[in-house]
């Protein structure tokens, strides 16, 4: 019986862990969904792109006595407006909050940018400081979105019904 009872105290204890994540899930995709639902009404204007470049991010992590190394990439871009007659600078490429991916997603998202060139920048009317490049939402950033949301409330609702089916 206690055998049973640390399985399932286990198996609750993973759905918690899961529902957490979810839930952290969640609150990211719906803060990006706001900024984006809020930036496609904003105001634009003409901009000039400063600096146009990808970021490599390299990430080490120990898992079981072992080197365990993520690389993604992050797009880099730099740029400046004319708002009121003061002159702002931006650096928020989309969206999704320089959310990173390969090499060849993120060269494809930038590679219509050039340092020097003219681009639309849109900008928050009550707060000209906070602006974006490209206000468009891609679909396959609600799908990751809601794929994960979906995937870690599966996940801890599985590990209830194993912790009470372990119970009874």
């Amino acid at each position: 019986m206690s055998i049973n009872l640390a399985a399932a105290g286990f198996a609750f204890f993973m759905a918690i862990v899961f529902a957490i994540i979810g839930l952290r899930a969640a609150k990211v995709r719906c803060d990006r969904l706001a900024f984006w639902d809020s930036a496609r009404s904003w105001p634009t204007v003409s901009g000039k792109l400063l600096e146009v470049g990808i970021d490599v991010v390299t990430t080490r992590h120990n898992v079981d006595d072992r080197l365990l190394v993520d690389t993604y990439y992050k797009p880099r871009i730099a740029y400046s407006y004319l708002v009121g007659g003061r002159t702002y600078d931006g650096t928020t490429f989309d969206c999704t909050d320089g959310q990173g991916g390969t090499q060849k997603r993120t060269h494809a998202r930038i590679s219509r940018y050039r340092p020097g060139d003219s681009a639309i920048i849109s900008y928050d009317p009550a707060d000209p400081r906070h602006s974006v490049l490209d206000r468009a939402l891609k679909p396959v950033e609600v799908v990751d979105g809601a794929l994960s949301i979906y995937l870690g409330f599966f996940a801890a609702i599985f590990l209830m019904a194993m912790g009470i089916r372990i119970l009874t």
